[in-house]
């Protein structure tokens, strides 16, 4: 009795561990060490994905997104602003590297 008793916890414990791993979703954010490129003429920021089509002056500087807070500096477009928000994910798919991130 004692053995079906440990089998059956253990078998609780691997589906709701599946569930969690398969299906349920966290989001992720931009490590506070993601680089960034700081435009000091417009006053904005930009994500290195996003250089080549950002209209930048040549007053730049590389820094990181934990120095934005410090800064009020905008976005510099859109491309931007969704390179480094939150993304949704799952740990599988995180795991697996399927869901790519720019940062």
């Amino acid at each position: 009795m004692g053995l079906l008793k440990y089998i059956r916890i253990a078998s609780i414990v691997l589906i709701v561990g599946m569930v969690v791993f398969f299906y349920v979703p966290f989001n992720l954010s931009p490590p506070d060490s993601t680089r960034v490129i700081l435009d000091h003429d417009q006053k904005t920021y930009i994500a290195p994905p996003c250089f080549n089509q950002a209209d930048a002056t040549n007053f730049l500087e590389e820094t990181t997104v934990a120095k934005l807070d410090e800064l009020d500096y905008e976005a510099n477009s859109f491309c931007t602003e969704e390179a480094l928000t939150e993304k949704r994910t799952t740990l599988f798919h995180r795991m697996t590297g399927a869901t790519a991130f720019e940062w």
